[in-house]
């Protein structure tokens, strides 16, 4: 019987790589825990009733959210913030097109957006921003409406 013998170079070589492949993975999630990540789930319902026989009554739901993710600063200094948006009617729509209040999604039994990108440059004396940017004031905020 011959007898085979790992060459030292290999086992250096499949070592230091383990040993990347931990310190990456390592790095990846401490990349994951400095990144923010939130949302917010919303349910609506509308009804519209005219009282009258010769408009119908129109109505709609949907199970609404939003997901936004601000990433942790890389490369010294960048961070890249995503908004989408997404609005669902679970089936629940009428099946008359004029039956359904169309403020929410429209005819339709989704809709989704991706409602803010943005790459985002940061150091102590300067800060810049490129992309679109949610406008976000007492009068006009990211919460609510259809």
């Amino acid at each position: 019987m011959q007898k085979r013998v790992l060459p030292l170079g290999f086992v250096a070589a499949t070592t230091l790589l383990a040993t990347s492949i931990s310190a990456q993975a390592e790095t990846l999630t401490q990349f994951f825990q400095k990144s923010h990540i939130d949302g917010q789930i919303c349910s609506y319902y509308f009804s519209r009733l005219y009282g009258t026989p010769d408009t119908p009554n129109a109505s709609a739901y949907s199970l609404a959210g939003r997901l936004d993710v601000i990433t942790a600063p890389f490369l010294t200094g960048f961070r890249v913030g995503v908004s989408f948006y997404t609005a669902n009617s679970l089936g629940t729509q009428s099946s008359d097109p004029a039956r359904i209040d169309k403020t929410l999604m429209g005819i339709g039994s989704s809709i989704n957006t991706l409602g803010q990108a943005y790459l985002q440059y940061s150091q102590p004396w300067l800060t810049v921003r490129v992309g679109d940017q949610l406008i976000n004031t007492p009068w006009l905020n990211r919460v609510g409406g259809r």
